[in-house]
């Protein structure tokens, strides 16, 4: 086993183990990149990320999948009556550099058209609408949280400054004003 992380990934393909509390495999993979730190179609990763374990590491494609295979079948499946793991195939049948045809692409791109704020342009009712509207009445951000959000509508980064009475950092402009008036109003005047 290797000591591998989501921000510390094998080079190449590799075969990973989803572990319950107990230490017992769930679930076998072969991964290549991140793959071991995301779900798959019905099966979840362990909210634990040191329940995720590489087992081989640095291997070729064709490898992986006779890794797979068999400890898949080292270890059974549930559905094919009895073993442990939830894995609906015996494994070695992966879609690894899978291509969607020109057709199929086209299609899913008519499907995600339409209205951008609304899910394959389905349209809400304007009661639904409303009950939105209400649910985020009143409701108050953090600054930490305000700044996230324009981060990820603008994808512009704020400068940090620190506070000058408490050393806390705070982008600079509207966080910075806000914070000195909520919490030191009484020294500045």
């Amino acid at each position: 086993m290797y000591s591998y992380s989501e921000t510390n990934i094998p080079p190449e393909f590799y075969i990973y183990a989803w572990l319950r509390e107990n230490g017992t495999p769930y679930y076998i993979g072969k991964g290549i990149k991140k793959r071991a730190w995301h779900s798959c179609k019905k099966h979840r990763p362990p909210k634990n990320k040191f329940n995720i374990v590489i087992m081989e590491a640095n291997l070729s494609e064709l490898g992986a999948f006779a890794l797979e295979r068999r400890y898949i079948s080292w270890y059974g499946r549930k559905n094919a009556g009895g073993g442990l793991l939830i894995n609906n195939t015996d494994g070695g049948d992966g879609a690894s550099g899978w291509k969607f045809s020109e057709d199929s692409k086209l299609k899913m791109s008519k499907l995600k058209q339409g209205d951008k704020n609304n899910r394959f342009g389905t349209k809400h009712s304007e009661e639904s609408k409303q009950k939105t509207r209400n649910k985020l009445i009143g409701r108050v951000f953090s600054l930490d949280t305000k700044e996230k959000m324009r981060i990820s509508k603008t994808g512009k980064l704020h400068e940090k400054v620190s506070c000058n009475f408490c050393d806390k950092l705070y982008s600079k402009g509207a966080g910075m004003a806000a914070h000195i008036r909520r919490f030191h109003m009484e020294v500045c005047t």
